[in-house]
């Protein structure tokens, strides 16, 4: 069943993800099956290479001139509260002492999507993310550990 229109919802142009290399695909599931989104069941894992996400701003500014300044990019949350977002490409080191949450990162939008808008930009974006993403199925969505296989996303490629 879909969910039904809820008025009031705030619009968002950024999705939250987990980086594999501050933590494990144990903490991963956990914490997707901890969020409780309305209308939502945890099925599995995906990863994706935060490179594919910069290279998808350049191929969608290149290929299509309506596309204008959309952009799509990778924001690290910062590792304590001295520290500004950066962006994914800075690699900090990470100790016990840190108060921040380095395994957290925010996919970012130019633009939010909007119910009933289509939106070429974020077509385009979709698509080279799904081709570059691995998707694996959990067999074991009760337990707490990750039993799906290795979250090897495909290499990133300019097409």
């Amino acid at each position: 069943m879909p969910p039904p229109d809820r008025p009031g919802k705030p619009v968002r142009s950024d999705v939250s993800v987990l980086r594999l290399f501050y933590t494990d695909a144990h903490f991963c599931k956990r914490h997707a099956r901890s969020l409780g989104i309305p209308y939502q069941t945890y099925k599995g894992l995906a990863a994706i290479y935060a490179s594919a996400v910069s290279m998808a701003t350049r191929l969608v500014q290149t290929s299509d001139s309506r596309t204008g300044s959309f952009w799509v990019k990778v924001r690290a949350s910062p590792l304590d509260d001295q520290q500004p977002p950066q962006e994914i490409a800075v690699t900090l080191p990470v100790t016990t002492t840190d108060a921040g949450l380095p395994m957290h990162a925010d996919i970012l939008y130019s633009e939010p999507m909007e119910k009933g808008k289509p939106s070429l930009a974020m077509q385009k974006v979709a698509l080279h993310l799904a081709r570059g993403a691995a998707y694996l199925i959990d067999p074991d969505v009760g337990s707490d550990h990750w039993n799906g296989g290795d979250l090897k996303p495909t290499e990133p490629s300019a097409e």
